[in-house]
């Protein structure tokens, strides 16, 4: 199991590869599993000495268990009912949140791209040699255009779906007090962005090769840029005055479509793209969109890159497919480890049930074949047993539903468009496990039908 752990849990999770078998946790569960099984097996014990052998006679004619004994099993069968009943309802809120993240569109193509992380250190590639930069990657994108099966090429600072990065500005004109500014997602990118990525432009221009470093400062938002600095406003022709720029103001030239930055639970939020040449940065990472099976070219970029510069090596080297499955890795790993659990939780139920429905056949054999001998057919029953199963299996589905609707609020901030008390979720493992434990009750109750009158009168 742990081995199992280690292979699908995501690699965000701390020292997770690391993970084995802790000496004193082993001992713990040992001897917490060595006491529960004293102690249950103390109470039966306690019982059956406290009886005189007058009354354990009679109880054995009788040919049944004493009310306390079917209390107490009946109870411990209740409880597991009930326990999974909450496990399976969390599993299932968490895993119905789930296919809902994995279903959100982030804006982007993500198919047959292929990304990886370039760094332009210093001393050749200080912040004061900016052109250099621009030289670069001008020349090693021309380069990756001309290879075979390449359709698109780009390059942004920062991934999408890798994270927050902020960036401060003023908008000329409008008043602010002190140490007040606005606030918005930030890219430095090339001009094959777009179109590696395949985002939409909705009004104005994409940034091109006309906008260099000795060119007037430009700058492109998104919808939800618009949508909270410019509403009902024509945005293109605005100007903006980023923090640390080196340009006075930018112009807004176009608006595209949201994409998602951060992670694909959080809202849109608004973004800035600015040109790599008027703005750059050494840490960039390349996107290059394939016609077949992006991987291919891993061995081909890190050659057009030292083509270029022998001293500069890639990093990171992973599919657009890879990034947004290690976005969504967290929530998944959660989904099922608590399916697991819960998974368990049921087949310890159902096992419950099973013991206690099938001893209770055992006790009442004697009653069964009165019954039988009377006229009731095997239909009835098996309607019999199944209705003691059925009834501790309701009794545990009502307490599971009260103890769910307050453990499933746990969960709230981990559930993306899901609500905490999901009706279709609640009915929908109701109605499993009661499937399930109905299972258990029916197995017994069809050996009951099957019972000899003659047999079973003669049994005591």
């Amino acid at each position: 199991a742990v081995n199992l752990l280690r292979s699908f849990g995501p690699a965000n999770v701390p020292r997770l590869t690391k993970t084995q078998i802790d000496p004193a946790v082993l001992a713990f569960s040992f001897g917490i599993s060595l006491l529960t099984g004293i102690i249950f097996g103390l109470f039966p014990a306690l019982q059956v000495s406290g009886n005189t052998s007058a009354d354990q006679l009679k109880q054995a004619g009788r040919g049944s268990q004493s009310a306390g004994h079917k209390r107490m099993s009946s109870a411990l069968v209740i409880g597991e009912i009930a326990i999974s009943l909450t496990l399976l309802a969390s599993a299932g809120l968490l895993l119905k949140s789930f296919w809902k993240l994995i279903h959100v569109s982030p804006g982007f193509q993500t198919d047959h791209v292929i990304t990886a992380q370039l760094s332009l250190n210093p001393p050749a590639y200080d912040s004061n040699n900016r052109q250099k930069r621009a030289r670069f990657w001008q020349q090693f994108e021309e380069r990756i255009s001309a290879l075979p099966g390449v359709e698109a090429v780009g390059a942004t600072s920062v991934l999408p779906l890798s994270g927050r990065n902020d960036d401060l500005f003023h908008i000329p004109g409008r008043t602010y007090g002190p140490g007040q500014f606005d606030d918005s997602e930030y890219r430095q990118v090339t001009p094959g962005y777009l179109s590696a990525m395949r985002i939409p432009l909705l009004r104005g221009r994409w940034m091109g090769e006309q906008d260099g470093p000795d060119s007037p400062g430009v700058v492109v938002v998104n919808q939800a840029f618009v949508r909270r600095y410019f509403p009902n406003t024509n945005v293109i022709g605005q100007r903006l005055q980023l923090m640390g720029d080196q340009q006075q103001t930018r112009e807004i030239i176009g608006v595209v479509g949201n994409i998602t930055q951060i992670a694909l639970n959080q809202p849109e939020e608004p973004e800035m793209y600015v040109p790599y040449a008027q703005f750059s940065v050494p840490m960039m990472s390349v996107i290059v969109r394939a016609a077949a099976d992006p991987t291919n070219l891993a061995t081909a970029l890190q050659a057009q890159a030292s083509a270029v510069d022998k001293d500069i090596t890639l990093s990171g080297v992973k599919t657009m497919d890879d990034v947004l499955d290690a976005s969504v890795s967290q929530p998944r790993f959660s989904s099922q480890l608590i399916g697991g659990f819960a998974a368990l939780a049921m087949l310890l139920a159902a096992i419950g049930l099973y013991g206690v429905v099938a001893y209770s056949v055992s006790q009442r054999t004697n009653e069964i074949g009165i019954r039988m001998a009377l006229g009731a057919t095997r239909v009835d029953v098996i309607r019999l047993v199944l209705r003691y199963g059925a009834g501790l299996a309701l009794i545990g589905t009502a307490l599971g539903f009260v103890a769910s609707l307050a453990a499933t609020r746990i969960l709230s901030s981990m559930l993306f468009e899901v609500s905490p008390n999901d009706p279709e979720t609640f009915l929908a493992v109701a109605l499993l496990l009661m499937a399930v434990v109905l299972g258990a009750s029916y197995i017994p109750a069809r050996r009951a039908a099957k019972v000899d009158p003659m047999v079973a009168l003669r049994y005591e």
